[in-house]
């Protein structure tokens, strides 16, 4: 874990922390052993993508070391997604006979533009909507995951969410949970996350409001806010 920890100061790594920051912001993330100094390879489950960050131009011997620990530990195969440098496709793609090589993109923002809002009203997530919320949150990862999630296992997620004071919602004038979105901090940046509108609710401009004042809040607080593609 030392060795992982290092990269937080590894000048190669922080010149692409932010298309990388996944790896070193998941509490949930299992790793093999980095070095500390040349790559790090994660994943949050296995249904989930693999996740590769390495230095640029990566000694021979760095590569077969890779190699194998994504072979032993991480079983990569054709149904498999990994996240990694572009350059690093052919080569990987080469020795696993896989397909599913992609590059994380990332939106951040350095200043804020205008935003025509959508009536309603932006507030921190709050302990007497968390009935609601965990029934937003089970539609929010059935849509991804395309499988039944329990409720109760959504409770458990929410409450942790509500612990630590990232979480925030977009109301209509009734009350109503509309939209919601949470962020974690690494640093000075502030992941966004989990952002998900009601599906009855969508294309009203809901979520953009959201995430507007969102973001407006991340930048008063001198954070980065940052959204992955």
């Amino acid at each position: 874990m030392n060795s992982i920890k290092k990269l937080n100061q590894n000048k190669d790594y922080l010149k692409e922390r932010m298309e990388f920051y996944y790896l070193l912001n998941n509490e949930n993330l299992s790793l093999a052993e980095s070095d500390g100094e040349n790559y790090l390879i994660g994943q949050g489950d296995k249904k989930y993508p693999i996740w590769l960050w390495n230095k640029d131009n990566l000694s021979k011997e760095k590569w077969e070391e890779i190699k194998k620990l994504l072979k032993e530990e991480y079983h990569l195969e054709e149904e498999n997604i990994l996240i990694c440098k572009k350059e690093c496709y052919e080569e990987l793609a080469k020795a696993f006979q896989i397909s599913n090589c992609y590059e994380m993109g990332y939106l951040a923002c350095e200043k804020l533009k205008f935003c025509k809002e959508t009536p309603g009203i932006f507030a921190k997530a709050n302990y007497g909507d968390k009935i609601v919320l965990a029934k937003l949150w089970q539609s929010f990862l059935e849509e991804i995951e395309k499988e039944t999630v329990e409720l109760n296992e959504c409770l458990e997620e929410v409450t942790e969410l509500l612990k630590k004071d990232c979480f925030y919602v977009w109301k209509d004038y009734q009350g109503k949970v509309i939209s919601m979105a949470s962020y974690s901090v690494e640093k000075d940046v502030a992941k966004i996350s989990h952002v998900y509108t009601r599906k009855e609710e969508r294309n009203k401009g809901y979520c953009t409001s959201l995430i507007y004042h969102l973001t407006k809040k991340l930048l008063e607080e001198n954070l980065q806010p940052m959204l992955y593609t």
